[in-house]
């Protein structure tokens, strides 16, 4: 397909610019289907399918065995513990004192427990356990 009516423009690049169109730059044009938009429900659904798809990757199981015993440890120091060192009656009146001071050791303890393996990490893991 040839163009009969040629341009005298001269273009950016300083070569002149022909009105005619360019064949092989309109194959290159690719379609594009536009889909349209899903309702919320069906997002929400899909989104929960691909959840549980990746929970039972072999990762997220070995995380997930990490997470529930990071979990009841801290269910223990935090609701436990403290409830049975209020109720022991050994301790007289001052038992429910004593919940406040469980509560801050044990809150002393972690950080300091945090900071010697976080800033001593490289040397604890030459030796082992």
């Amino acid at each position: 397909m040839s163009c009969s009516k040629q341009s005298s423009e001269i273009g950016l690049t300083g070569q002149p610019e022909s009105t005619c169109p360019d064949n092989g730059a309109m194959e290159m044009v690719k379609k594009v289907d536009v889909e349209e938009p899903k309702p919320p429900l069906e997002l929400a659904i899909s989104a929960l399918k691909e959840a549980a798809q990746l929970f039972i990757t072999p990762y997220m199981l070995l995380l997930s065995v990490a997470s529930v015993f990071t979990g009841f440890g801290q269910s223990f120091w935090s609701g436990v513990y403290p409830t049975s060192v209020s109720f022991t009656n050994q301790f007289g009146g001052d038992a429910k004192r004593l919940v406040g001071l469980v509560g801050i050791f044990t809150g002393v303890g972690e950080v300091l427990g945090g900071t010697v393996f976080g800033l001593l990490g490289s040397k604890t893991t030459k030796k082992g356990n």
